[in-house]
């Protein structure tokens, strides 16, 4: 399957791929059924099918692929190829969160935290938030600032809200990047500082986080013309800082 999928030492023919993929599939190949489940959801040398694409992808989540089960989960949550089910999709991201699958430790956090499919649990949406962090996933970070800032789940701490916010901003995420920029100008957590919070507000309203306008307007009518200039060169170099990122 492989070799004709990419095109290894020949042409790359999808539909003769889907047919390789198919054989180990029915044989119970999990990475196989995966894969087959790949190309039904991309329409990939057939014909696009979510129902089939769930077929395969639960065969592999059976499978224990960690992969397929956040897939069958997301397609309960959205409800393609399947009636949208809630309780499902949590149950499919749990057990592919407990397989170290980043993308679902964020979901099952969002879902506890929103009380979606499962009752609301604020702790165990900080934990599993925490878990997706700590492997540097930007919207985990913010989220996981923003149960310390509210205090959801955990005793409400405005400096670990700083770090996490900040975290996510340095991976160029408008919203924590607006929170950061908040928080430097109220002096939550940080020192009040208005050059910082000029910067951070001005790269989250350049990633198009408007609602950094009307405090960047407030902001500029307060500080100095050599403040405003030193905001401006902080924004570059933070941008320039991101650009470097792999």
């Amino acid at each position: 399957g492989w070799v004709y999928h990419y095109g290894l030492g020949i042409p790359k023919d999808w539909a003769e791929a889907v047919k390789w993929w198919r054989k180990a599939a029915e044989q119970d190949h999990a990475k196989s059924q995966l894969t087959l489940g790949v190309m039904y959801d991309n329409g990939q040398g057939v014909l696009k099918d979510d129902a089939e694409a769930l077929r395969w992808y639960r065969k592999a989540a059976e499978g224990k692929q960690a992969v397929a089960q956040n897939y069958v989960a997301a397609m309960y949550l959205e409800g393609r190829g399947v009636e949208r089910d809630e309780a499902e999709a949590f149950k499919w991201f749990r057990q592919a969160a407990e397989q170290h699958h980043l993308l679902a430790e964020h979901s099952l956090a969002t879902l506890y935290a929103e009380g979606r499919g499962t009752k609301r649990d604020d702790r165990e949406a900080v934990e599993w938030y925490r878990r997706a962090a700590e492997q540097n996933h930007a919207p985990s970070q913010l989220s996981l600032g923003v149960m310390y800032d509210t205090g959801r789940g955990v005793k409400k701490n405005d400096r670990e809200a700083v770090e996490w916010y900040r975290r996510a901003a340095e991976q160029n995420l408008a919203v924590a990047q607006l929170n950061l920029g908040m928080m430097y100008d109220t002096g939550q957590g940080v020192a009040k500082d208005p050059v910082q919070a000029h910067a951070w507000l001005n790269l989250a309203q350049a990633n198009g986080e408007q609602s950094a306008a009307d405090r960047l307007i407030v902001i500029e009518s307060e500080i100095t013309p050599e403040q405003k200039a030193a905001a401006r060169q902080l924004a570059h170099e933070l941008l320039a800082k991101m650009k470097k990122k792999p």
